[in-house]
């Protein structure tokens, strides 16, 4: 229970950039973050610089654009446009960040699984998996409140966290299923005309399997993919479903910005212009990730000793945590749209 908060720009600096080698998870963060399993939020030195090269080699392929353009596209005019049309003829009210959720899970699915399960459609069907991942999302939050002597006791008893075993086998299986259904396409082969039609998809799991198999420990275990995957879901679907929600609260809130950014969009589509047009647009979504951030907060454990540019001493395996809620609002003086 040692550890310093800062908002101190300079210190995220050092930590992240300057001085990035002496900091990282920490045993802590391993045990509480367990159900991350080795994926790149959970691990450190070789296996993080793998996952890093992993990432930016497979966003970075030239592919890449192509498949997340197409999915999203498809997605926005197959599903989420018809369930809006379909809520505001029926007048009925529906949970916006519920939406958002399914819509960015299908997504990210999609993209690094070749695999879309579904999840928005007009029924807005009970998700196991996103429920299972909030229960765990719970239970890590109530870990860094409390001591490691006095949850890891209850974890053992299945006091507090009781439902937490079974959350994560709700994981576990949908993770697998998507595995297995992604390679399952990939060798399933068609006949026509007596020749034999290849698979051309491009997703992370193919990537991963038809890769190097040379450069990571234990990579060619499914236990990799599943972690792996995890991981990448959740940065992919639970930041951008909170950015999206946070933006369109904002929205309410004011008006003139929402009579803007319709004017230009307006402008945009009477001109057939490209959308990086869109300068207020773009204003606008970084200002909410200023304001409301995502993740909200970050942190790392020393290595060893350091003192930080604010003066401040650290011990080795210290934890030092990063408010980025709170920084965003030290800058926010006279700043409007």
């Amino acid at each position: 229970m040692n550890f310093i908060i800062t908002v101190d720009p300079a210190n995220i600096k050092h930590v992240f950039s300057r001085n990035f080698g002496n900091y990282g998870k920490g045993s802590n963060f391993h045990e509480m973050f367990e159900v991350l399993g080795d994926g790149i939020f959970n691990t450190d030195d070789t296996l993080w610089q793998y996952h890093r090269n992993l990432t930016h080699s497979f966003f970075g392929n030239p592919k890449f654009q192509s498949v997340l353009v197409d999915t999203i596209r498809d997605d926005i005019e197959s599903r989420l446009i018809p369930l809006l049309n379909y809520v505001s003829n029926s007048n009925v009210e529906i949970d916006l960040k519920d939406v958002f959720i399914r819509f960015t899970f299908d997504n990210i699915c999609t993209i690094l699984m070749n695999h879309n399960p579904n999840f928005l459609s007009i029924d807005l069907p009970r998700l196991k998996f996103t429920i299972a991942i909030r229960n765990i999302e719970e239970v890590i939050f109530k870990r860094h409140l409390v001591p490691k002597f006095v949850w890891k006791p209850l974890r053992w008893l299945s006091v507090g966290e009781k439902k937490y075993k079974r959350d994560c086998q709700t994981v576990d299986n949908f993770l697998y299923m998507l595995i297995a259904k992604n390679r399952e396409k990939r060798t399933r082969t068609t006949s026509i005309n007596s020749k034999q039609v290849t698979d051309v998809s491009f997703d992370l799991v193919k990537y991963i399997d038809e890769g190097d198999t040379t450069t990571a420990p234990n990579k060619r275990g499914d236990k990799f993919l599943r972690d792996t995957m995890f991981s990448l879901i959740l940065a992919g679907a639970n930041t951008s479903s909170v950015a999206f929600s946070w933006f369109f609260y904002i929205l309410s809130k004011y008006p003139h910005v929402t009579n803007k950014i319709r004017d230009e969009l307006n402008t945009i589509m009477n001109f057939n212009e490209h959308n990086n047009k869109l300068l207020y647009l773009h204003a606008a979504i970084c200002e909410t990730l200023r304001l409301c951030p995502p993740v909200a907060f970050d942190h790392k454990a020393s290595i060893k000793s350091d003192v930080l540019p604010s003066g401040h001493h650290l011990n080795p395996d210290m934890h030092i945590v990063f408010d980025m809620y709170a920084m965003g609002r030290l800058k926010s003086m006279g700043r409007r749209l």
